[in-house]
């Protein structure tokens, strides 16, 4: 709090106050102070004839400001030496006996975050009038701190908002040997929580979160909430000082959360850019190390990364996509390709498509979704460019319906980024009911990345979803943490099996032997599986005798836009079999 209200505007309404106060009150010392409850911190002061109180700090107990932010009124006491509240405190002792006059600065939700006081060394009572002039500087100052408290201060974890950020990084000169250096602190799940238990929950656990990176941090360091589940922690020091906070804040998360008899286990990861060497404006730096902090996360080797300049090229590039993205969707630039898949039997039948993201700029050249995607999950997009992605996908295949095409299920891609920024079951039911979409005719496919992060959350959200009637499958089976038991928990519809074991199945007997144990396994449990990759007939055909139920891959058809799938792949001769029913 103390630092939020000594900003330059809150110092120059206190120096106007002071200057205007110091010549109507009849005391020798004026001062302002503002308080955490534990630490008084005078941050002006004007003395006439004797210096009785300095600019600086003060144990709160300390302090005659202790006894005035105990109610909402003036205190006045005549005889410090004498009065019950203060004749026994050191710092009576230390100015001897003097009269002393203070009001509170109360915010406008009641609290007391400061003082404006005044001291005379010779005992006397206070005119009324100096009573007023305090009490009305005081609130004066109190309606500059709520402003500033609404523009700088995050409500729900009581830190600083970006906006703070920037008037400190403002404030502080850069040098190679003055370093300064943004931490982006990701918190994974904290929306998917915030979905499953309330608002409530969620608030309570984010003021946790922050309480546990500001003690794993020096004193001076600047803590900014930047984003739903991200944090952000400026500090004046280099590239190695700031590794030692990011692993100093990785430790403080070792043991679980415990909120409303809950217990959370969080894993941050941290991305670390240093100005002037990584950047030298707030904005460039913190998306420098929200994306390294992303790419922390993705690598799974160590929660910290950091940026470094040999990384310019690719960084700048990342940079210049994520100042894109926004434009790009607001222009129309990104469509749905959709590539078909095929029941893997003699006859062949149309099955399901996937919706896959593309990006096109306006001189027609094509960004691949190798490069924008990982930027729109690192700095949050993925959210908006996600829910646009299904309610496209679902409006297009009931478009579809409408005009007397055969009826096939639609794949959308869910990022486990977007379980973490949207209440994904909501986003589900409120797109179906806006496109009039049966959810019969809608799958999600998420990633084995997503089932390790947060088990018994994503299980719930899961079921949610299910509930409604909406197919579930697993992209990439077995290229990530493949598991077992999270067959059993999340209970998927299909497996998807990655295109690195198709691709070499007649290769390698290792990967025909996965290839065909998971089909097996698949099927005990109920699932279909989904060959990804398929490109040769032979592969098609040792897919077929291994009883693989649906195959997707060039060998049937590419990715292409709605108007080349409509004509090439809803032919009305094309045999249709809804997911879910045995291929013949």
């Amino acid at each position: 709090m103390m630092q939020i209200l000594a900003t330059e505007d809150f110092y120059k309404s206190a120096q106007g106050l002071l200057h205007l106060a110091t010549q109507l009150i009849s005391a020798n010392t004026v001062f302002v102070a503002i308080n955490d409850r534990v630490t008084n911190r005078i941050i002006l002061a004007q003395n006439r004839d004797q210096v009785l109180i300095e600019e600086g700090l003060l144990p709160f107990v300390d302090a005659y400001c202790h006894h005035v932010c105990a109610n909402d009124n003036v205190l006045s006491i005549s005889n410090t030496a004498t009065h019950p509240l203060t004749s026994a405190m050191r710092l009576t002792a230390s100015i001897g006996p003097a009269a002393f006059i203070g009001a509170p600065i109360m915010l406008k939700n009641g609290a007391h975050m400061g003082t404006v006081c005044a001291l005379n060394p010779l005992p006397h009572e206070f005119r009324r009038v100096d009573e007023e002039i305090l009490m009305a500087s005081a609130q004066f100052l109190g309606h500059v701190a709520d402003l500033e408290y609404q523009t700088y201060i995050d409500s729900t974890t009581k830190t600083f908002t970006q906006a703070y950020l920037e008037r400190a990084f403002a404030r502080w000169p850069l040098s190679t040997r003055d370093p300064v250096s943004a931490l982006v602190v990701h918190i994974p799940l904290v929306e998917l929580i915030r979905g499953l238990k309330g608002f409530t929950l969620r608030d309570r656990l984010l003021a946790q979160v922050s309480q546990r990176i500001r003690h794993a941090l020096p004193e001076e360091d600047i803590l900014a909430r930047i984003s739903e589940t991200e944090f952000a922690v400026l500090t004046r020091a280099g590239d190695s000082e700031a590794t030692t906070r990011a692993h100093a804040i990785i430790r403080h998360f070792r043991d679980p959360i415990e909120v409303e008899a809950q217990h959370f286990v969080l894993s941050p990861s941290i991305g670390i850019a240093t100005a002037p060497t990584s950047a030298d404006n707030l904005p460039d730096l913190i998306q420098h190390a929200t994306i390294t902090a992303y790419l922390a996360r993705q690598e799974h080797t160590s929660r910290v990364r950091n940026h470094h300049p040999k990384e310019e090229a690719s960084a700048a590039h990342r940079l210049e996509i994520a100042s894109r993205l926004p434009r790009a969707h607001q222009n129309g630039e990104f469509s749905l390709h959709y590539q078909p898949k095929y029941v893997v039997s003699d006859e062949r039948p149309l099955v399901s498509a996937e919706a896959l993201i593309r990006w096109q700029q306006p001189d027609e050249s094509w960004i691949s979704p190798s490069d924008f995607i990982p930027v729109a999950e690192a700095t949050g997009f993925i959210a908006p460019l996600g829910r646009w992605a299904l309610r496209e996908a679902c409006r297009q295949t009931k478009h579809w319906q409408d005009l007397g095409y055969p009826r096939i299920v639609i794949s959308v891609n869910i990022s486990p980024r977007q379980f973490e920024l949207d209440q994904v079951d909501h986003m589900i039911q409120e797109t179906l009911q806006e496109t009039r979409l049966d959810p019969h005719w809608l799958a999600i496919e998420i990633t084995e990345g997503l089932l390790v992060q947060n088990s018994a959350a994503v299980a719930e959200t899961l079921n949610r979803i299910r509930q409604l009637g909406v197919s579930i499958a697993i992209d990439d089976f077995g290229k990530g943490f493949s598991s077992l038991a999270y067959l059993g928990t999340f209970e998927p519809h299909a497996l998807k099996i990655d295109q690195a074991f198709i691709a070499d199945m007649l290769k390698n007997p290792k990967y025909y032997a996965i290839v065909a144990a998971t089909i097996n396994m698949a099927h005990d449990l109920d699932m279909n599986v989904v060959a990804e990759g398929v490109e040769t007939e032979a592969q098609w055909n040792a897919l077929e005798a291994l009883h693989c139920d649906v195959a997707q891959g060039y060998l049937r058809g590419r990715p292409v836009p709605a108007d080349v799938f409509e004509s090439t792949h809803l032919a009305p001769n094309r045999k249709i079999v809804p997911l879910g029913s045995s291929p013949k």
